[in-house]
């Protein structure tokens, strides 16, 4: 029967996969060489990113369809020179306020052109269009955002798991609040063109997988209360996601503002009383 969160992500099983084996990771998150399975990731099923199936060997008949495995890349030109370098991060430095003004949908290059002072035929010469631009300005934006949320030197995760938490959601928070604009934007995306929507479908398997794989590497919790630890911590990534979206990119929407320092604390309070709160089962 097909098991589905998304319509990229459908497991076709026929029989209970491999007893003990964690959920599946992004090929991006280990070594080439060995995969968290203990196999080569070219031949693990769980971590391709295409359809294959598991050796004779292992008695198990599953097929496996993860879907895309890497975030979707913009066309970038590749300029040989300072001048061009600086002239092209000022483009998507203009992009990053004109999509966050204007949204996804009813943004134009010329206006793009006008905020970089450039002429059409300028910018062309290094994005051919508003999606190409739109993704480099998306991917930067991910890259910065899954560095913010992590705890940082000087906090212990095993020794602090609070102050770890506070620290990473608190980073999170910053940077999905200054680039609210963007985010709301880049949310429109998501609606109407399937590169952003695996855009976003990566950026958020990459979290969840960081954080399964620190929770069972380092207190061993693979089961909360009877659940197994990835669902729930896809639904707290969820509600963290959405919370933010509501509270920064809706801003107005929302009776009052509501501060970082609220905001981390309320998020942190959730995540910790779950995972740390309730009964959990160490193996």
């Amino acid at each position: 029967m097909p098991v589905s969160m998304h319509p990229r992500t459908v497991r076709y099983q026929k029989r209970p996969p491999l007893a003990g084996l964690p959920r599946e990771r992004l090929s991006s998150d280990f070594p080439s060489s060995v995969c968290p399975h203990g196999r080569k990731a070219v031949s693990c099923i769980r971590c391709r990113g295409t359809i294959s199936s598991v050796s004779q060997k292992s008695n198990t008949d599953i097929t496996f369809f993860r879907g895309r495995m890497e975030p979707p890349r913009p066309k970038l030109a590749q300029p040989t020179t300072p001048k061009g370098r600086k002239t092209q991060q000022r483009i998507i430095k203009a992009g990053r306020k004109v999509f966050g003004a204007d949204g996804f949908v009813s943004m134009r290059m010329s206006d793009v052109a006008a905020e970089a002072e450039l002429s059409m035929g300028a910018l062309y010469r290094y994005f051919d269009n508003k999606d190409d631009l739109f993704l480099a300005v998306v991917h930067d934006i991910h890259q910065d955002l899954y560095a913010a949320s992590q705890a940082g030197p000087g906090v212990s995760f095993r020794e602090d798991p609070r102050s770890a938490l506070h620290r990473a959601n608190s980073g999170y928070l910053r940077h999905y609040s200054d680039n609210r604009a963007i985010m709301r934007a880049f949310m429109e995306a998501t609606m109407v063109d399937t590169r952003y929507r695996d855009m976003w479908w990566y950026m958020r398997e990459r979290h969840i997988n960081r954080f399964v794989g620190a929770i069972e590497g380092v207190f061993g919790i693979r089961d909360i209360n009877g659940c197994p630890t990835r669902p729930i911590v896809e639904a707290l990534a969820s509600m963290t996601e959405q919370s933010a979206f509501t509270w920064f990119a809706q801003e107005d929407l929302n009776a009052a503002p509501i501060s970082l320092e609220l905001a981390s604390e309320v998020i942190t309070n959730i995540w910790y009383s779950t995972i740390f709160g309730l009964k959990s089962d160490a193996v």
